[in-house]
């Protein structure tokens, strides 16, 4: 292998596409377990050898280590990996599996490696981009009609904040809404209108869930244990809380990046709602592209066959779309 050879940036750019669409549409496993795809790929690198230098890593991925790096921190986050200083050279880390990325690294045998094994491999060159390039067209233009034609939120799992899976077929015939939360905003006080929605129709078919999220001005740091609690004595809510989650970037839960493309836009009624759109529009750090999440408690509505979203800003308060739930759940 070539080591100074890297892919170039539109090779990269549909690699980028390819992972993002692969992890949405065609594997629910790395989804479970909250894994992006180049994630997988790391895992794969692991799998001959599961303590390698992060250098070695980025050669076979053919990227910078500087691009790597932040990728292993957030796995390390996670608990999948540990990184230490090399025995033998100060200035390299070692990457090393954890128990629980061994056990990650076993239970996605079953994801399908093609387009893995064609970015690791040893063949793939300066001269081979050109076909890499083709084979990662084809499979977005594949996923994309797949995507669109097929998924719907019934297709999704999830964690609940005790660590089970959620399987969201469930709620096929449910008017389900979607809400991403967080215990120390200006939109808090929203928990008791949405614990009086649900309280007021979930014997009709109302399901409320909600996503604890920190990705807006560090408004949710506390585990999910202290969130639960909180909700519980300050608010008193009885509907599903998730694991925390991201809403927005590379490692936005597949549940939003679906939601998001769904219903792209949300308004803003009023002087004082827009003025307000105005000012999260600034604070956002993590709001980058169209559709992408402004701020905590932006709430999602579906329909009873999941075939209508609609999408209310953080401003907009449960009681100014009751009549939207009433009309559902007809």
């Amino acid at each position: 292998m070539n080591e100074k050879f890297l892919l170039d940036n539109q090779v990269c750019f549909r690699l980028y596409t390819a992972s993002r669409l692969l992890t949405q549409a065609y594997h629910p496993l790395l989804s479970e377990h909250g894994l992006t795809y180049p994630q997988y790929l790391v895992l794969l690198v692991l799998w001959e050898k599961d303590a390698q230098p992060v250098n070695d890593i980025a050669k076979r991925l053919y990227l910078e280590t500087n691009t790597v790096t932040p990728l292993l921190q957030r796995m390390e986050k996670q608990g999948i990996i540990t990184r230490e200083k090399s025995s033998k050279d100060a200035r390299q880390m070692i990457v090393k599996l954890t128990k629980k990325g061994k056990n990650l690294q076993e239970s996605l045998t079953e994801v399908p490696d093609t387009l893995g094994n064609a970015i690791i491999c040893e063949s793939v060159t300066k001269e081979t981009t050109p076909e890499l390039s083709r084979m990662l067209d084809g499979i977005i233009a594949k996923l994309n009609n797949t995507t669109e034609k097929t998924t719907m939120i019934y297709d999704f799992k999830a964690l609940t904040n005790r660590g089970e899976e959620m399987d969201f077929s469930q709620f096929k015939g449910k008017v389900l809404m979607i809400v991403n939360t967080a215990s120390k905003c200006g939109f808090t006080p929203q928990y008791d209108e949405l614990e009086d929605l649900y309280q007021k129709y979930k014997d009709k078919g109302l399901v409320i869930i909600g996503f604890p999220c920190d990705q807006f001005a560090h408004q949710e740091p506390g585990s999910d244990e202290e969130i639960a609690e909180f909700c519980r004595i300050n608010h008193g809510v009885t509907f599903q809380l998730m694991k925390k989650i991201d809403v927005n970037g590379d490692e936005a839960h597949p549940i939003f990046e679906y939601l998001k493309s769904q219903a792209p836009k949300e308004e803003y009624k009023g002087l004082k709602a827009k003025a307000t759109h105005t000012m999260l529009k600034g604070l956002s750090k993590t709001a980058k592209k169209e559709g992408d999440i402004l701020w905590n408690f932006t709430k999602f509505l579906i329909s009873k066959d999941g075939s209508v979203i609609k999408r209310f800003a953080p401003t907009t308060e449960p009681k100014d779309f009751e009549k939207d739930v009433q009309e559902m759940l007809k």
